[in-house]
């Protein structure tokens, strides 16, 4: 019998976070160092934003784009510069229940990069990302492939 999935069932609940508080200084280099792609940005524990590696990268100058001669504001700006500032203020959320086939039609369709889980009370519980549900339909398949 086909049992439905939901983020529950894949969510990593084990979660590194952000404050609004938090400088940028550092944070593409922290999070290369510790491959997080995206962070959520909490408030005690309530969900409050986002903030992603390619936003970041993109939005304080610290990915590829290389600085101008002699340019030495850039690093000051980034040191004064905080994660409220930059980061998405409306993630996408699920809660517990949600179906997993329904979060992944928000990763395709809408493009989103990851699915926040959060309780009634707006509290992080866990992230689910493409790799999740990925993992979920090679188990699947194999499990099709076995029978």
């Amino acid at each position: 019998m086909l049992r439905l999935h939901t983020l529950s069932d894949i969510m990593s609940r084990e979660l590194v976070t952000l404050r609004e508080e938090d400088s940028l200084a550092g944070l593409a280099h922290a999070m290369d160092s510790m491959k997080y792609r995206y962070l959520p940005v909490v408030d005690e524990r309530r969900l409050v934003g986002l903030v992603t590696h390619r936003q970041l990268l993109r939005d304080t100058g610290q990915g590829p784009v290389l600085p101008l001669e002699g340019d030495v504001a850039q690093p000051n700006l980034q040191a004064q510069t905080f994660v409220g500032a930059v980061m998405n203020r409306s993630p996408r959320t699920g809660t517990m229940a949600t179906l997993v086939s329904e979060a992944a039609r928000w990763l395709l369709e809408d493009g989103v990069p990851c699915i926040l889980v959060v309780d009634d009370e707006g509290m992080l519980l866990g992230i689910v990302t493409r790799d999740d549900v990925l993992r979920l339909a090679v188990a699947l398949l194999n499990e099709v492939e076995a029978s």
